[in-house]
């Protein structure tokens, strides 16, 4: 069915993935260095996903949190979780209900660029947005 697309086995629609793909639009949603708090950039993202999570009815939306790899890891771990829970009241003050979000954290497992320069770095301390159901 090309309404749908498999992710990590799960069927979510297309449609409502890529209106969370698109409303983030590969920006970062940026932090305080080595901290869970937002920076005013990032809070201007968040209202965007927030007006973008109202269309998502009914749906959980899962926030994944990713740090780069400089540090211990388990303290990526922590912080990537602190991040997410940071996005998920961020929402909830804009009335995004916090039951329909749910938090993890990848620390520096997951990266989508290499840790050897600045640029990489940068764009693996990331939040993801993906449908849940």
């Amino acid at each position: 069915n090309p309404s749908y697309t498999v992710n990590n086995g799960l069927r979510v629609s297309a449609a409502e993935q890529n209106l969370l793909d698109e409303t983030l639009a590969k920006r970062i949603i940026e932090f305080e260095s080595g901290k869970a708090t937002l920076t005013d950039s990032g809070k201007g993202i968040l209202d965007e996903m927030a007006a973008a999570l109202r269309k998502v009815k009914g749906k959980k939306v899962e926030v994944i949190g990713h740090t780069d790899n400089v540090g211990l890891r388990d303290s990526n771990l922590a912080l990537s979780h602190a991040r997410a829970q940071a996005v998920r009241s961020y929402l909830a003050d804009k009335g995004i209900p916090q039951d329909m979000v749910m938090v993890s954290g990848q620390g520096p497992d997951r990266p989508v660029a290499e840790n050897s320069s600045a640029d990489g770095r940068a764009r693996n301390r990331r939040i993801e947005f993906r449908i849940a159901q």
